[in-house]
């Protein structure tokens, strides 16, 4: 038996989204550190954005991943 699966494209066609959040500002470094000034972006993938909202629905499944979103290339 294989633990290999397989996926039509066409199951993917669910999948959109992403996010890219970028900004300034500054951080707290330890206690008594100090701050430091910071530059960063936070990106997340289609895929990543689509397990999230199904895993942050009440009683999700975990064959909803599948369902809804499909598997990560």
């Amino acid at each position: 038996m294989s633990n290999f699966s397989s996926i039509d494209l066409a199951q993917l066609v669910n999948v959109v989204g992403g996010l890219e959040v970028s900004g300034h500002g500054r951080v707290q470094v330890g206690t008594g550190g100090g701050e430091v000034d910071v530059d960063g972006t936070y990106k997340r993938t289609p895929y990543e954005s689509c397990v999230a909202a199904v895993t942050s629905r009440p009683n999700w499944q975990p064959d909803e991943i599948r369902s809804t979103c499909g598997e990560p290339r």
